[in-house]
């Protein structure tokens, strides 16, 4: 099991998963069943690191989330067959919105939205 809350590069559990400096800058963070990637930049771009990545971590048990992604990061992740959700989150009186895209772990179960919003970048091709 990786250790809940921030992944830094190199440590014991991010070498279990392939995260190491040689390939990658940034950090992850691991919460519940999923870790998020939000910041983390491939240092040796095209050479399927990522890819790896991805797949390290659902070889472990582990779904995958990319929060709020950049259209370069959406596509690669789409190409992968990552989902894309809308997640909501309450900080006090205040609820916001995020797109995720979503890769469950192997046997896992997801809900996923419905497709026919206007937050999705692509609602009008969600597969959801």
């Amino acid at each position: 099991m990786l250790k809940q809350g921030l992944l830094e590069l190199d440590s014991p559990d991010a070498k279990l998963i392939g995260f190491t400096s040689d390939k990658f800058g940034g950090y992850l963070f691991v919460k519940d069943s999923f870790v998020y990637i939000s910041a983390i930049i491939s240092k040796q771009q095209r050479q399927g690191n990522f890819k790896r990545l991805v797949n390290a971590i659902l070889d472990a048990g582990y779904g995958v989330k990319v929060p709020n992604a950049f259209p370069l990061m959406t596509k690669i992740c789409v190409s992968m067959d990552f989902s894309i959700i809308i997640e909501s989150e309450i900080e006090g009186d205040f609820e916001r919105n995020y797109i995720v895209l979503i890769k469950e772990a192997k046997g896992a179960s997801i809900n996923k939205c419905s497709g026919e919003c206007d937050l999705c970048p692509d609602y009008k091709r969600c597969k959801n």
